[in-house]
């Protein structure tokens, strides 16, 4: 009965915090739980008073944490990474294709500080917007980065 109990306390929108304070590891959650396992030891690491509403609030927020989450994370960051590693590449070695690459590069990133500005308008994010906007327009009409000789 105890256990029923704990299934059902467990898939009625209990947090992973709250599970893992009461003892309940389900596979499906092993890497969650280690989540919050690393971020109660960074706090007690920096030794964080763990009765503040914030840090309490930040490890429950951590175990909302998803493995699919982490992975799409993890995959995008991967992406960029090697988008970075081209370009630098391509930089370095003086090729046409990789001033290109630069601006693209750098608008990619512009949709997201839309989306940001129209949902949360700030000025600060209306002149970051502005730059990146203005750092890409100035890229795209000198993208001729270096000398050519032949």
């Amino acid at each position: 009965m105890a256990s029923g109990a704990k299934a059902k306390a467990g898939k009625s929108g209990t947090t992973t915090f709250e599970l893992f304070r009461r003892g309940e590891t389900p596979p499906r959650m092993l890497l969650m739980i280690r989540l919050v396992l690393v971020g109660r030891r960074l706090v007690a690491l920096l030794n964080l008073d763990t009765d503040n509403a914030y840090i309490t609030l930040a490890l429950e927020k951590l175990g909302l944490v998803s493995n699919t989450m982490i992975v799409g994370i993890s995959i995008g960051g991967f992406a960029y990474a090697v988008l970075n590693l081209v370009e630098a590449y391509g930089l370095h070695r003086r090729l046409r294709w990789a001033e290109w690459l630069t601006v693209v590069a750098t608008g990619l990133l512009i949709p997201f500080e839309v989306y940001e500005v129209v949902h949360r308008l700030s000025p600060v994010r209306v002149g970051a917007l502005v730059l990146n906007v203005a750092i890409v327009i100035y890229l795209a009409k000198h993208k001729e980065l270096f000398p050519r000789w032949f």
